[in-house]
């Protein structure tokens, strides 16, 4: 795998600030010929507010006896923060997935990809099927405040993804308060990525664009249980990328680019507690999260990012369908002898 992929050549640097140009989109992104009625597409533009997608999950789960919708907690701006619960009774032994979306509140895919698994899973048996081994808590608008105005921080300018250790906003504490009593067995966080970068605009002649549909993040923390590290990294990612492969759609590893010293740094992975895929891994949790292309873009490429999001996390559920004993097993070797504290990233310099 190469260290990172972009796309060659942007007509302007300036491209490293604006939305996608749509010669770009149609080439390279099409959208995908599906339909989709989650709140969004009820609407002639713009994304669905918190009401809207509170109406689309009430009306969807009533009646159904496997789906329950309550709320979690609060926003700083005192809104309450919706929970879906899928559950099944049966004496099946459960895995518990918890599937998130909307840490950061300018990144609205993931919030309308959990709301069409929410349909699917309800409305299509094969799908329905995976409750006979899974209980799947979806969280599907988690920065409130922020969602409503498209903007990545929480009301007060803390950004979530951030603040996992700390626990300074009622959004993070609501969700690791409600993380403690679902205790899930494996964790997706849904999030956008803006391809376009002042860094990339410095290379080749004309600048470059991060090309993936997908960037997958699993922590490489040093401290996380070995065995799910492993289970993560030769069964669930491998199978994401088929899955996506299959749809027409790239994907790669994450990275993320910075400037020190007049060079391009390329950060491939990350080992953060700070963000919920080491905090959640640290817990004992298969965690992985997905950078979906699009961050910004509106309603561009907008199918295409929900079918990008909804890929990733029915994969991840089939696999934790799937391989429940493996990962029992992994989560059970959970506990180390010794804590590292201090780590040194290996760094390799290329033109």
């Amino acid at each position: 795998m190469s260290p990172f992929r972009l796309i060659l050549p942007l007509l302007l640097p300036a491209c490293a600030l604006a939305q996608q140009p749509r010669a770009m989109t149609d080439k390279f992104f099409p959208e995908p010929g599906i339909e989709i009625h989650t709140p969004s597409f009820q609407k002639k533009r713009g994304v669905a507010s918190i009401d809207e997608t509170l109406a689309y999950i009430r009306a969807t789960v009533e009646g159904h006896p496997v789906a329950t919708c309550s709320f979690i907690g609060k926003t700083r701006g005192g809104r309450e923060i919706p929970a879906v619960i899928l559950r099944r009774e049966n004496d099946t032994p459960k895995t518990r997935v918890l599937l998130l979306a909307r840490i950061h509140g300018d990144e609205p895919a993931g919030t309308e990809a959990l709301l069409y698994f929410l349909h699917r899973v309800l409305d299509d048996p094969a799908v329905n099927a995976l409750l006979d081994r899974l209980d799947v808590a979806l969280l599907p608008f988690l920065n409130i405040d922020g969602g409503e105005k498209l903007r990545r921080e929480l009301d007060g300018g803390l950004d979530m993804n951030r603040d996992m250790t700390k626990l300074l906003a009622p959004e993070t504490i609501a969700l690791h308060r409600f993380a403690t009593g679902f205790a899930p067995d494996v964790v997706l966080d849904l999030h956008e990525y803006h391809p376009f970068r002042a860094d990339y605009a410095r290379l080749a002649s004309f600048g470059a664009c991060a090309a993936p549909d997908v960037m997958l993040l699993h922590s490489d923390n040093l401290n996380n249980p070995p065995a799910l590290g492993q289970l993560t990294g030769q069964v669930f990612l491998p199978s994401i990328h088929r899955a996506l492969a299959d749809e027409g759609m790239t994907s790669h590893a994450y990275f993320t680019s910075r400037r020190e010293a007049g060079d391009i740094i390329i950060n491939l992975g990350g080992d953060s507690p700070r963000s919920s895929s080491t905090s959640f891994a640290l817990r004992g949790a298969l965690s992985i999260l997905a950078e979906i292309r699009g961050a910004g873009f509106g309603r561009i490429s907008f199918k295409r990012r929900i079918l990008a999001s909804y890929t990733v996390l029915l994969a991840v559920l089939r696999d934790a369908y799937r391989h429940a004993d493996a990962l029992r097993d992994a989560i059970a070797d959970v506990g180390r002898d010794s804590i590292v504290v201090t780590t040194t990233r290996p760094v390799s310099r290329r033109p």
